[in-house]
């Protein structure tokens, strides 16, 4: 019952190779985000980058209801930042909260009064 035995040297000295190489080789550049031009302060320990921010309030026009868990989900952010951030387009007159819980708030967007048309 002893022991399964050490690989062959060949093998051995291929893998010792192949680490020598990949060592030489130009290491990858390491990703680093996007750094945003400018952001939008929705509460005092929150930012969002502003083309992130406009993208929603546009695209918010288009929904029935609104929650925080819905806008978290669609833009992959975080549910406390779409809270703030839903707090701050209720501010601006884009959306108004039509249901309060202690867990969510529900929002509709405010729809633009419509002109009359010149016929």
């Amino acid at each position: 019952m002893g022991s399964k035995g050490k690989k062959p040297l060949s093998v051995m000295e291929k893998r010792q190779k192949r680490l020598l190489e990949e060592k030489e080789k130009k290491p990858k550049e390491e990703k680093k985000p996007k750094k945003a031009e400018s952001y939008v302060a929705v509460s005092s320990t929150l930012n969002i980058d502003a083309s992130l921010y406009s993208k929603i309030g546009k695209e918010l026009q288009e929904l029935s209801v609104i929650t925080p868990a819905v806008i978290a989900q669609k833009y992959s952010i975080q549910v406390s930042l779409a809270k703030a951030v839903l707090r701050s387009l209720e501010r601006e007159g884009l959306v108004s909260l039509i249901a309060k819980s202690r867990r969510t708030h529900i929002y509709i967007p405010v729809k633009a009064p419509q002109r009359p048309s010149a016929s």
